[in-house]
């Protein structure tokens, strides 16, 4: 298993800031004293997944332990996502446990190895939650770093309906001899906001290709793409989209998970 997993975590005060918006940072969504939650264990934006395992306690501590993988099981950097965790959680009477360790584990979970796609997350709070009925909510944002460069799309044919990886999405792809076309829709905050411009890249082993033309069309259905190369293309390709006008996003999720029993 890689070493070096340090994942970036910061933890962001939960204050209300009614001066600068409309509701806090990390508002869950939930309503006070609501006691039949709608449970969410497991979050996902591809490749990316962090799926809820168990809770333990430990004295006057309660750990819950979760499991961030790959989908497509491709490997797991230790700086591909950054982590934003509030100072304190809530369960479904509003009463607050402080977040106060996290823990990651690249190596093994119950004595079984951990493959190169996974790494075991932990997260502990005090006081653990009187309630063995309970269930706790945790907001959280996540930082795809491992996009910094740009999305990598793996095209095996020279046909395919639908690619998503993050919050972009690729519909109707299509290699003719030299040339590729697609739909492009981009899920950015910004998206709306701003004009996105974006660069692309044919990799051929250690090489960056650019396109000689860049025909791009925007309607309804997204940002319509035509590129041509100079070379024929052929399957297995990959094709590499970077953002140029905007920072990578945050991707707000928030779980929902029971307290087991003592």
């Amino acid at each position: 298993m890689h070493m070096g997993f340090k994942f970036t975590f910061i933890l962001i005060a939960f204050i209300l800031m009614h001066a600068c918006s409309n509701s806090p940072p990390f508002q869950s969504g939930e309503s006070g004293g609501n006691k039949n939650p709608l449970i969410n264990q497991s979050v996902e934006k591809r490749p990316f997944k962090l799926t809820y395992l168990h809770s333990k306690y430990h004295d006057d501590e309660l750990k819950l332990h979760f499991l961030i993988s790959h989908i497509d099981e491709s490997p797991l950097s230790s700086s591909d996502y950054q982590f934003q965790w509030p100072n304190y959680v809530f369960d479904g009477d509003n009463v607050p446990y402080e977040l106060i360790d996290i823990v990651v584990n690249e190596d093994t979970f119950d004595k079984e190895e951990l493959g190169e796609h996974e790494i075991l997350l932990t997260i502990t709070l005090s006081p653990p939650p009187l309630n063995n009925n309970s269930f706790v909510t945790i907001p959280f944002y996540v930082i795809p770093s491992l996009f910094e460069k740009g999305y990598s799309f793996q095209v095996t044919d020279k046909e395919a309906s639908q690619l998503t990886l993050g919050d972009l999405a690729i519909s109707d792809f299509s290699i003719e001899g030299k040339n590729i076309s697609f739909t492009l829709n981009d899920n950015h905050p910004d998206h709306q906001r701003r004009n996105l411009s974006y660069t692309f890249q044919k990799h051929d082993g250690d090489q960056s290709i650019y396109p000689l033309f860049i025909q791009l069309n925007s309607s309804n259905n997204g940002l319509g793409v035509q590129l041509e190369f100079a070379n024929t293309i052929d399957p297995p390709s990959k094709f590499l989209i970077q953002r140029t006008t905007v920072q990578l996003p945050e991707w707000r999720f928030s779980l929902t998970i029971p307290v087991e029993e003592r």
